[in-house]
């Protein structure tokens, strides 16, 4: 008889998360047993001899979804004959024969094989985590055995990362009346990174949506994934001519997990047209500025030079004529759909570098797939205008002013050495769009105002120069859309730069991987939008900026003290509350004055870090809102209010995702009775004055909240990053996701009682 039919199972006891089962023989053991014992002959009495207890119990294999473990069977009295069956129980602790019965949940029943003989099992359901495991052997009356030695397993978190979803599904060939070549880009195995396993390529006559990908359309193939961030290609034929396909793909992992629906351009089949478009014959290129070359030519037809426009362009460029010749390998450029047979098409070609040759032709091809000959090639050089000036006056101008007045447009190169007198700090309005260090170090050209105010000329790019000691530097605005200063590689030393108009018609600066140091005029940048990216702000005794509109990106802002004048980054009083201002991956370290200061705008935060600033990261004023996202406060010290505070008209706050921990001095948050407070997944810990109280009081238990040493990097070092076993890491928030401004950085370690720091 086998064991299920030998045992009844009742309910033993209910634990949380679990039930646990006693097992009795069937009432007809049990009489059997009676029967024996009351009459006959008894001199053998029953079975009392057990299995001999498991010793070798081991893992095989362990993975998030299956472990594998193998043990050598003992016999049915001991060592000798055959057992009967097995039972494996597993529980959080180590198993004990006082907690067999008590904790331990059963994971598995099976026979046993003769004496001796290696048993393995392939288990699953063990949760994410450790999991302590055990075996007892049984007889047929049932004996059971000692319990076998306990294992720990770890069973690792599974793969649930799908692949990306692709955004570049496409053709490269132009239509063909029955087939085409569909192209796109490999994702990851997880999102971009890895190599996933296949594609699920479908086809439809109208686009796929999430709910009709699986019962509708037609399969047209399931190739294998290449390496992530390489091109794919699949020909697709049988088609049929002159018909609108959408196309969609879907990425699988080795894992089974699904990408969403790919992008789903409709892609038509061409007709069975055997006429080309005729070729252009009159392709011209003229310069328009320094570096901008403009194509012209006539557009033909469909079939040959009448009917109707053609359906594309393949224009390409090289450096000599001789270079087209070799099609394949020249560059093909941007072009513009086709225009009506006859109209002058135009195709402005931006941005190229200085005396450079360049030669251009084009085909024209049409739904068909049918291509015309070659045009005629245009060639053309970029101006090679450029002017020297030197700081000893040697150049090919003696000073910037002189450059800027009789260079005609050309770009102002600045060999190393300091400008300074009122012929290299006087710009008049020129045609000029660019000045430039000739090493393209900002440290070795420097141009020196000597304290006194300049205005810029229009529409100017600086290149790695360094600007210094000017106490107002004016910029014009051409007009109110177009930026008027792009800055890269540039350093601002005790300067300051504001609009000569009215704000509100501009004009728009762009820094990148700029310095802003040692600034004592407040603000050191007043304009009407601002665009900050890689910057950094250090030592200035003076505001940083305002404007209607700013965003800043990865810039860093240390020891900044403007004293009274306000917060580092505010924005203009607004009463119609458009203003706002984004501030992304920056880092605020020991300010002196408020960080963020709207005035009736929007401010929003993501992946920025607030250390040991002794004033409010935010103050909100009027109507101001803000969003602040996957952000880290930590040592910010002011008396109340050291992470936000507003007045008392109103508007909304949100915190998501933000770890605020070990910040001291005052209450956390100063918030008006009118602001509505919005906070989740969100890690209040160690702060001085009290942690989940006032604005805060209540909301620990809700959302995602939690009150949890983050377990940074180095605290006393100030290194902000999380441990790899943070409670705050991605891996441990499913849910919500990382909490905080930064990722993992460094390897787990235990907390400590208290904690971490």
């Amino acid at each position: 008889m086998s064991w299920a039919s030998r045992t009844t199972r009742f309910r033993n006891q209910t634990w949380p998360g679990r039930t646990l089962f006693r097992r009795w023989p069937v009432l007809a053991t049990a009489l059997s047993a009676f029967v024996l014992s009351c009459g006959g002959d008894d001199s053998a009495g029953p079975d009392a001899v057990p299995p001999a207890a498991i010793q070798d119990l081991s893992t095989r294999f362990v993975s998030h979804d299956s472990t594998g473990l193998t043990w050598t069977a003992p016999g049915d009295d001991g060592t000798a004959g055959r057992a009967a069956g097995y039972e494996l129980r597993y529980d959080s602790r180590q198993l004990t024969e006082g907690s067999w019965e008590t904790r331990g949940i059963v994971l598995a029943e099976l026979e046993a094989k003769s004496a001796g003989a290696t048993e393995s099992l392939t288990v699953t359901g063990l949760p994410v985590g450790r999991s302590y495991l055990a075996l007892r052997a049984r007889d047929e009356v049932p004996n059971w055995s000692a319990l076998s030695n306990s294992i720990h397993i770890d069973v690792p978190l599974g793969d649930t990362i799908p692949p990306a979803d692709i955004t570049s599904l496409g053709t490269i060939d132009f239509p063909d009346p029955t087939s085409l070549t569909l192209t796109w880009i490999a994702p990851g195995s997880d999102g971009e990174s890895g190599q996933a396993d296949h594609y699920e390529v479908k086809r439809n006559d109208e686009a796929f949506t999430e709910a009709s990908w699986d019962s509708s359309g037609v399969l047209v193939g399931e190739p294998l994934a290449g390496i992530a961030g390489g091109l794919e290609t699949l020909f697709v034929d049988g088609l049929t001519p002159e018909t609108t396909y959408y196309f969609a793909i879907r990425t699988y992992d080795a894992a089974g997990n699904r990408s969403g629906l790919s992008n789903q351009p409709p892609l038509r089949t061409g007709s069975l047209d055997p006429i080309p478009p005729a070729a252009v014959t009159d392709l011209s290129a003229r310069l328009d500025g320094l570096y901008d070359i403009v194509l012209t030519w006539t557009a033909t037809a469909d079939d040959g030079s009448t009917g109707s426009p053609a359906l594309a362009y393949d224009l390409r460029q090289a450096h000599t004529a001789a270079e087209l010749e070799d099609w394949e390998s020249a560059t093909q450029i941007p072009s513009p759909t086709p225009a009506a047979p006859g109209r002058v098409e135009t195709l402005r070609i931006a941005n190229l570098p200085a005396r450079t040759n360049y030669a251009f032709a084009l085909e024209v091809l049409d739904d068909s797939g049918n291509r015309s000959t070659r045009s005629n090639v245009a060639e053309i050089a970029t101006s090679d205008s450029s002017c020297v000036v030197r700081a000893d006056g040697t150049g090919d101008f003696a000073t910037i002013g002189d450059a800027l007045l009789g260079g005609g447009g050309c770009e102002i190169v600045l060999e190393g050495g300091v400008y300074s007198g009122e012929g290299n700090r006087t710009w008049p309005a020129s045609d000029t769009h660019r000045i430039r260090s000739a090493s393209g170090s900002s440290g070795d050209a420097v141009v020196d105002f000597g304290g006194f105010q300049a205005t810029l000329p229009p529409a100017l790019v600086l290149e790695g120069v360094t600007l210094r000691n000017a106490s107002s530097l004016l910029l014009q605005a051409e007009d109110e859309t177009g930026f008027v200063l792009e800055a890269n590689r540039c350093a601002f030393d005790n300067v300051s730069l504001e609009s000569e108009q009215p704000v509100e018609r501009g004009p728009i600066g762009r820094f990148e991987e700029c310095e802003f140091r040692r600034g004592t005029s407040s603000p050191l940048i007043d304009l009407g939008e601002i665009y900050a990216t890689r910057c950094s702000f250090v030592q200035n005794q003076a505001r940083i900026a305002i404007a209607y509109r700013s965003e800043w990106i990865d810039c860093d802002f240390e020891e900044n003290d403007a004293g009274t004048n306000g917060a580092l980054l505010r924005s203009f009083n607004d009463l119609q509350g458009t203003n706002r201002f984004l501030v992304q991956g920056c880092r605020f370290v020991g300010n002196a004055t408020p960080i963020l200061g709207p005035q009736n705008g929007l401010v929003e935060v993501e992946d920025c870090v607030f250390v040991r600033n002794s004033e409010s990261c935010a103050v909100l004023n009027g109507t101001s809102s803000a969003v602040i996202l996957s952000s880290t406060f930590a040592r910010n010290t002011r008396f109340a209010g050291s992470i936000i505070r507003t007045d008392d008209r109103g508007a909304g706050i949100t915190f998501e995702r933000a770890l605020i921990v070990g910040n001291g001095a005052g209450p956390l948050f100063d918030i008006g009775q009118n602001h509505t407070l919005t906070v989740s997944c969100t890690d209040v810990f160690g702060n001085d004055f009290g942690d989940w109280i006032g604005p805060l009081s209540g909301l620990d238990v809700v959302d995602g909240n939690l009150s949890v040493d983050p377990l940074f990097c180095d605290w006393g070092g100030e290194d902000y990053a999380l441990r790899a076993n943070s409670p705050c890491a991605e891996a441990a928030q499913p849910d919500c996701g990382r909490i905080g401004g930064l990722d993992v950085g460094c390897e787990a370690e235990p907390a400590k009682a208290d904690r971490s720091w």
